[in-house]
């Protein structure tokens, strides 16, 4: 977006607890790891969830100062699930910004806001499948899966420490051959 757009200062923020983290910057000759959330520009637009466009930061009381010689500042909320999350901040130190700039950064803070949704989900997806695969692997039951023709495809511990077949012996063979066969009728009804 800095070379596409050509913005000189950009920093995305998250919300963590009362401060803002610092999640990626460009431009910036100092860096602030993290500052109070709800103070200065950044704080109006996490309390209001609308982005705001400061063409002349010296006129704004609550605009503070990271870069020396910035003349105007643009901040877009981010949104997850419909709650502020963090905020995308873009500062020029060459040109005042305008409500053109406010309009494409809007519209880049909205597809930020969905990657950062689709992280978040795609994190949850991940704590899920461990939370999955440990209940699974200590059931004190016999889980299996098998494919469509009746192969193995998945079996937990509990086959080894109750019918003592590896994983090897039971993977990829058909689940008959696991049963007696005066039971294969009955398996197969």
């Amino acid at each position: 977006a800095a070379d596409v757009l050509g913005y000189e200062l950009i920093a995305l923020s998250l919300l963590r607890g009362e401060f803002l983290e610092i999640q990626h910057l460009i431009g910036y000759s100092q860096v602030l790891p993290k500052f109070p959330a709800y103070e200065g520009v950044e704080g109006r637009v996490l309390q209001s969830g609308n982005a705001e466009l400061i063409k002349d930061v010296k006129q704004d009381p609550d605009y503070f100062e990271v870069e020396p010689n910035t003349l105007s500042e643009i901040c877009v909320p981010l949104f997850v699930k419909s709650q502020v999350a963090g905020v995308l901040i873009v500062e020029s130190v060459r040109r005042t910004l305008q409500e053109n700039d406010l309009r494409i950064l809007k519209k880049l803070g909205a597809y930020v806001s969905l990657a950062l949704e689709q992280a978040e989900l795609y994190q949850e997806l991940q704590t899920s499948e461990i939370r999955y695969r440990e209940l699974i692997e200590n059931a004190n039951d016999i889980i299996y899966r098998t494919d469509l023709s009746g192969k193995f495809t998945y079996r937990n511990q509990v086959v080894s420490r109750l019918l003592g077949y590896s994983e090897n012996e039971v993977l990829g063979k058909h689940y008959l051959s696991l049963i007696r066969p005066d039971y294969h009728a009955k398996a197969q009804a």
